[in-house]
């Protein structure tokens, strides 16, 4: 018989309830809202049904199809999907597969103003009901045996539910049925659904939207909508409600010590926010929500596969993704003023209470308005320094004439007609030009010297390529265009100062010819050039150790034949006299095509001038990945390096056969 003599060893899954076959155990509200099983002992038969379905006595859950957890960052390809998501949309993902089954999905949601309940879904036009947090304790009354029947039916199901609630599914089934999916959310506790109805109805409101992300997604804000139809928004951050959730004021006592956390509820995923995305994985940052998710059974991997297709992604290593998210190991602490809280609110309003024990304390307050204060002020500093350097580089542009720079096409047609030679600047190979350091290459006056000797464009067969971006920047889209804007207003001098105006430039997006552009339409051809370039020929390769050109793609799929030389992919120019050692043993018949950042610029040069081709491809390769996706943003490529979305974080040995059997040399 189920006795609940610590209200922390009760989770309020409502099992016994739901399992009892004498139906005399039935859920009773306490003094702060939560539901606590009571047993009319007179009709007990003391079966045990109920003891052996509580998810907080029974054992951690474990599949038989265990594996080695997967992790991943990830966000839907149709926004719309991830706006409607309190993070990244994978959740939708998953569940509208299953619907396209025929399946049923079940989730949390706000089935009146003041109610959350677990309900099934049985068509995609039903999936807005269960997207998005609800920062209450949901109800399961009646869930589980409902889920019970339809798995008999042998159909589909996707439950998603806190940790607690997967493991108390489990136990109430006694078994893993093979027809269900079970994705667990990443909890840091559930509120009392007293507090949450008080709340309500002390803000007059009839609904609220506890993460609306318009504005941001990492400081995200509360929408209540009020009976008059009004919508009120407000930092989460400053929200009385959820700040006494995130201060632990309002949570259940079993939460203190949850027991299904750091995955013991047998959930075949893991999802929740991707929090530290943007230090972890850039690339996949944009602050419009990104999913963390975790495989840990070959059962989540194969409805994994069936999604991924959906969704923008990339490995990331374990350790680091938890760092960011420690609601996924800890259980989450007791406010000291719980207990006060609770007591106040038998005399007193919700708001009250909680501005008490879970409001700003002057001193944050005073804190909050000087950074306010300080932030106004820096941009303001900003805007008036930046207003200044637009007006000097309109007047120095006035005075001096822009280099020429033939555009993508143009140099492509110039390296596949007269199998001339490139190598391209930016912005990282101007800052060592001018003897300031990169995170990836060391200054080294060798390196200013020749990359300011390239720069003057006086080498026959030697296209020299820079940015194209002393004109106009209408052909790039919003993000690049302010970049680039920058960028020049505030080194024209400096590019001017060491460029030779009298001969053409090249342009150095010949490797970035799709993500930087609004139309992505021409990509395509300009990937046929590439390609075209290099159709029927040796190969020569040096890169990055873990930059792997071509592997996973087609993009040296008309070659003869690939060798290739691997470097470090940081402070590569130590290594420079080596490479080109290991260069002149081969015939000048190869192409040599160099990834290897400012190394390769001095390289491309020093190489035509011994009478090889050489083309300095950067990050043409990335490009191709990102083209094949379809990608929007900057993002991590499983097995590669990719300097600018996440580096070399996550990336690990590579067991291509074929890759490995063309590597020659290590430098």
């Amino acid at each position: 018989m189920i006795r609940i003599e610590d209200k922390v060893n009760c989770v309020g899954c409502a099992n016994c309830v739901q399992i009892c076959p004498q139906q005399c155990i039935y859920f009773v509200r306490d003094e702060e809202g939560f539901f606590y099983p009571k047993v009319d002992e007179a009709q007990c038969l003391h079966c045990k049904k109920c003891d052996d379905a509580c998810p907080v006595k029974s054992a951690p859950v474990v599949s038989q199809d265990k594996q080695e957890t997967v992790t991943l960052g990830a966000y839907h390809k149709d926004l719309s999907i991830r706006m409607g998501s309190s993070s990244g949309g994978a959740f939708s993902a998953f569940a509208l597969n299953v619907l396209k089954k025929g399946g049923a999905v079940f989730g949390a949601s706000m089935v009146d103003s003041y109610h959350v309940k677990h309900i099934a879904i049985r068509s995609p036009k039903e999936i807005s009901q269960i997207q998005g947090s609800k920062y209450v304790q949901s109800d399961l009354m009646g869930v589980f045996p409902q889920i019970k029947t339809i798995i008999e039916s042998s159909s589909p199901v996707l439950f998603s539910g806190t940790p607690c609630q997967v493991k108390a599914l489990y136990s109430f089934l006694g078994n893993r049925p093979q027809n269900l999916l079970t994705i667990e959310v990443v909890c840091h506790g559930v509120p009392s659904p007293m507090v949450f109805e008080r709340y309500m109805r002390e803000e007059n409101a009839v609904n609220m939207v506890f993460r609306n992300k318009n504005r941001s997604w990492l400081t995200y804000d509360v929408e209540l909508t009020k009976t008059n139809g009004r919508i009120k928004r407000q930092r989460a951050a400053n929200n009385l409600y959820m700040r006494g959730f995130l201060q632990n004021c309002t949570i259940r006592p079993a939460c203190s010590q949850c027991p299904a956390k750091s995955f013991a509820s047998g959930a075949d995923i893991t999802l929740g926010d991707f929090w530290g995305i943007n230090r972890i994985a850039p690339g996949l940052f944009d602050d419009k929500g990104t999913s963390i998710l975790f495989l840990h059974t070959k059962r989540g991997e194969k409805a994994w596969d069936a999604v991924k297709n959906e969704l923008i992604f990339a490995f990331v290593p374990f350790d680091e993704a938890v760092s960011g998210n420690p609601c996924i190991l800890q259980s989450a602490p007791l406010s000291n003023y719980r207990e006060n809280f609770f007591n106040d609110l038998k005399h007193t309003s919700v708001r009250c209470s909680l501005h008490k024990y879970a409001g700003e304390l002057p001193f944050s307050a005073i804190k909050r308005i000087f950074l306010l204060f300080w932030n106004f002020v820096f941009n303001l500093a900003l805007q008036v320094k930046n207003g200044l350097l637009i007006i000097f580089d309109r007047l120095y542009s006035v005075l001096h004439n822009p280099p020429v720079v033939v555009g993508i096409e143009g140099t492509l047609q110039q390296i596949l007609t007269k199998n001339y030679s490139a190598c391209r600047f930016g912005d990282g190979e101007l800052k060592l030009l001018c003897g300031k350091q990169t995170w990836f290459q060391e200054a080294h006056p060798l390196l200013k010297q020749r990359l300011q000797e390239i720069l003057m464009n006086r080498q026959p067969n030697l296209l020299v390529c820079v940015p194209n971006v002393f004109g106009s920047l209408s052909s790039l889209k919003d993000s690049d265009q302010k970049y680039w804007r920058l960028h020049i207003i505030r080194n024209r001098k400096t590019w001017y100062k060491h460029m030779n105006r009298n001969r053409p430039y090249f342009d150095a997006f010949i490797s970035r010819c799709y993500l930087p552009y609004i139309d992505k339409e021409e990509a395509i051809h300009y990937f046929h050039l590439w390609k075209r370039i290099w159709d029927k020929r040796d190969l020569l390769i040096i890169e990055g150790e873990k930059t792997r050109l071509g592997v996973g793609n087609d993009l040296f799929a008309n070659t003869l034949s690939v060798k290739r030389i691997l470097c470090s992919n940081t402070q590569a120019f130590s290594h420079y006299e080596k490479l080109v050692s290991s260069v002149l043993s081969y015939d000048r018949h190869y192409l040599v095509l160099l990834a290897l950042g400012p190394t390769a610029t001095v390289m491309a040069a020093d190489l035509c001038s011994m009478g090889y081709q050489a083309l300095d491809v950067g990050h043409l390769d990335i490009e191709y990945e990102w083209f094949l996706r379809r990608a929007t943003g900057k993002i991590p490529i499983p097995g590669k390096f990719v300097n600018e979305a996440g580096a070399g974080r996550g990336v690990g040995e590579m067991d291509d056969e074929r890759y490995l059997n063309e590597i020659i040399c290590r430098c």
